[in-house]
């Protein structure tokens, strides 16, 4: 950067020169031509120098429009003031502001923390790595197979293409170079504990991780177990959060005493690591709320950390314990030092509740939401950059939330004001300015609108996938439990809700009515269903796209009186006008062409229901 910029100073300067020399010699052929050379080095200097400064604003959801508006520079200055440790407080309470000293209280620390060289480590139990599924031999040498010119290429191809080779840019001194990056765990860091360090990994040792990573990729999902969900391909993290519902759901009732009630290379190794841990759990005997369940426990957790070096962090760790009498609870938190947790609480970035999620539970995705909108920084945006803020960043944080949970229509209604007065006023003050209705902005573009995710409708979508899982995929820890427990061979079409369900299972399982319902959208989704048996997967957005309502757009050239974004209710209501001014004879037949060749045809059902949720040997192929 500070080459570029010495750069730019000298081409600038040059110019002015020139261009001032040209004023008195305006016919100088020499000087023209240094001139052109000058104005290509700084228009050439100047895009160098525009792509570093958007490359540190970090606007990473904005793939195409202007890059170098007043937006990233108040994101410049924004991450310059996040960046810039101006002062730290030590173990003691002190607080330090000399900057020589703020650098080595952070150096001292990271150094006890990171620098120390590891013991001999014991070596795992092999009994227990080798008590259920290992890899095979065939397995074992595709890992160690010598590597390809195909696997490094494809490795190189996978990264950004505005990564720089090294840490000065160029490749061979940066081989052996690697970058410390602290990053603030706490919104208003003070201590030198508030931040965790990240290492910036050079492109030789990404190259290399990436090519092992694709190996273990391969072979990974033979050794771990199905209760793991993370991380693994054909499996969602958000299995792990229905599961955790469903044994949560007797939280709250009272029991009787002594009564019990889951670099590219880490995350396949923490998942081997926990595969490893869930292994030495399944070792032992049934656990109880008594002293004894737990000092095995924690004797567990001693060994895998002597094993792994992999240790949990007593300040942000908490016990569940319920059913229990009061001077046993505090004698296990006693014994294992964490503090006691308490019901509804945060799992895997979403409220974990015994009970229906309240109103109040659901805030916090809100206020996340008004914090982006509010940022100084998305006022200088303009209106077609709100719009792919909402259709990117905005709509992708309550989507995490539709997956699981069928939001509350106050949130969502809550979350379209927002929306709405964002898109219209670029700010998140209360405000009934709308130039056009919210549904007719949630349209596609082909229908005059926006092509906004309707909320409403796509929380219906990943309901529906739940819904598919449940009759097709019988591999996730959760679907089996639901089988085993409450289905029980029967049809999840035609069964009553089971009562006992927790309630995220039961809203699942509910919502099949309302799709049942559909008898608009149900032709068109059972040909897509069809589709999606036959693939093996199910694509939200598709299931989505034919929920959709059909909005048709017709352009008629020559004909007084039709509009030329005329929908399929426009032109019907035109059809059918009193008056004849708008040829309602052409018109109605026109439409009825075009309606029955945009009909799509009915699939055809062995078992004669046209059922909304049929087996998959009543779908025909499409």
């Amino acid at each position: 950067m500070a080459s570029y910029e010495q750069r730019l100073i000298q081409i600038r300067q040059s110019l002015e020169c020139v261009q001032a020399a040209l004023v008195i010699d305006p016919f100088n052929q020499l000087l023209i031509e240094q001139e052109k050379q000058n104005m290509s080095d700084l228009e050439k200097c100047s895009t160098i120098e525009e792509r570093i400064l958007r490359k540190k604003s970090r606007a990473t959801w904005i793939d195409y429009g202007e890059s170098n508006s007043k937006y990233f520079y108040a994101l410049l200055k924004i991450r310059a003031s996040k960046n810039n440790i101006t002062s730290v407080y030590n173990d003691m309470g002190m607080k330090i502001t000399y900057p020589k000293v703020v650098e080595n209280e952070f150096t001292d620390f990271f150094t006890q923390l990171m620098g120390k060289a590891n013991g001999l480590m014991p070596c795992p139990n092999t009994s227990i790595i080798k008590a259920v599924n290992c890899l095979t031999l065939q397995h074992q040498q595709e890992l160690i197979m010598d590597i390809t010119h195909e696997e490094i290429d494809e490795a190189i191809r996978d990264m950004p293409k505005d990564k720089a080779p090294g840490v000065d840019g160029r490749m061979m001194p940066a081989w052996s170079c690697t970058a410390i990056t602290l990053i603030p765990e706490v919104p208003a860091p003070s201590k030198v504990k508030d931040y965790r360090p990240i290492i910036c990994c050079t492109t030789l040792y990404k190259v290399v991780a990436k090519i092992l990573t694709r190996r273990i990729r391969r072979v990974i999902e033979v050794i771990i177990g199905k209760s793991q969900s993370v991380f693994i391909e054909g499996r969602s993290i958000i299995d792990n959060i229905l599961f955790s519902h469903e044994l949560f759901k007797g939280y709250n009732r009272k029991g009787q005493e002594r009564i019990s009630q889951g670099d590219p290379m880490s995350p396949y190794l923490f998942v081997i690591a926990m595969e490893y841990l869930q292994r030495e759990m399944n070792q032992l005997p049934d656990t109880k709320a008594n002293i004894n369940s737990v000092t095995k426990m924690q004797e567990t957790f001693q060994r895998f950390f002597a094993a792994s070096g992999l240790q949990a962090n007593a300040d942000k760790s908490s016990m569940y314990i319920a059913g229990v009498h009061q001077d046993i609870k505090a004698s296990l938190l006693n014994l294992i030092g964490y503090t006691e947790g308490s019901i509804p609480f945060t799992y895997l970035g979403v409220p974990l509740s015994a009970k229906k999620l309240n109103i109040h539970q659901c805030l916090p995705l809100v206020e996340k939401i008004i914090e982006i909108v509010s940022c100084w920084s998305a006022r200088m945006l303009s209106y077609s950059e709100r719009v792919q803020l909402i259709k990117s960043v905005l709509f992708g944080m309550q989507t995490y939330w539709a997956q699981i949970f069928i939001l509350r229509r106050k949130i969502m209604k809550m979350i379209e004001i927002i929306y709405r007065i964002f898109l219209w006023t670029s700010s998140s003050a209360t405000s009934r300015k709308a130039l056009i209705a919210w549904d007719k902005v949630c349209q596609p573009k082909a229908a005059g609108g926006l092509n906004i995710i309707n909320m409403r409708l796509w929380n219906k979508a990943p309901i529906l996938k739940q819904l598919w899982a449940l009759t097709n995929k019988k591999d996730a820890l959760w679907i089996k439990w639901t089988h085993c427990y409450y289905i029980k061979q029967r049809e999840v079409n035609t069964m009553d809700t089971p009562k006992t369900a927790a309630w995220v299972v039961r809203k699942i399982i509910e919502e099949k009515k309302d799709l049942l319902q559909g008898s608009t959208m149900q032709t068109s989704l059972n040909a897509a269903l069809a589709d999606m048996e036959k693939q093996g997967r199910f694509p939200i957005q598709r299931a989505y796209v034919q929920m959709q309502p059909q909005f048709s757009k017709f352009t008629i050239f020559g004909e007084k009186g039709i509009p030329s974004d005329s929908t399929k209710a426009d032109m019907r209501q035109m059809g059918y006008e009193a008056g004849g001014q708008h040829q309602p004879g052409f018109v109605k037949t026109l439409f009825d062409e075009m309606e029955s060749s945009s009909e799509p045809s009915e699939p055809s059902s062995s078992s004669g229901s046209a059922g909304f949720w049929p087996r998959p040997q009543a779908f025909s192929p499409p």
